[in-house]
């Protein structure tokens, strides 16, 4: 590419701090943000009701688990079950909206 004059070392350098930078910030917004609710390690790849009644009895014990010994779980870490937010389910409308507004131009 360089031969080409479509790349040089400077461009090279410029893209990579570029680049870190925008990485440490994402980090550093991941490092922030709280972990999703317990609940959600089953849950997630099953829509509303559709969670299997093995996976339902796991999470009320789970549930039980954590309340009876809060004190061993540093659970001001994670979201509680109230104000949990499927950010992957935004990202997905989000990209499917995009998608949709591509197709239409």
């Amino acid at each position: 590419m360089e031969k080409r004059g479509a790349w040089d070392s400077e461009q090279e350098t410029v893209l990579r701090k570029e680049t870190r930078a925008a990485e440490l910030h994402a980090m550093g917004v991941a490092e922030r943000t709280k972990k999703p609710a317990a609940s959600q390690m089953f849950s997630d790849v099953y829509a509303g009701s559709d969670l299997p009644l093995h996976l339902r009895e796991q999470t009320e014990q789970l549930r039980a688990h954590l309340e009876k010994y809060a004190e061993h779980y540093n659970l001001d870490e994670f979201q509680t079950e109230d104000s949990y937010v499927d950010q992957s389910a935004i990202d997905r409308e989000s990209y499917k909206y995009a998608e949709d507004f591509k197709s239409k131009e």
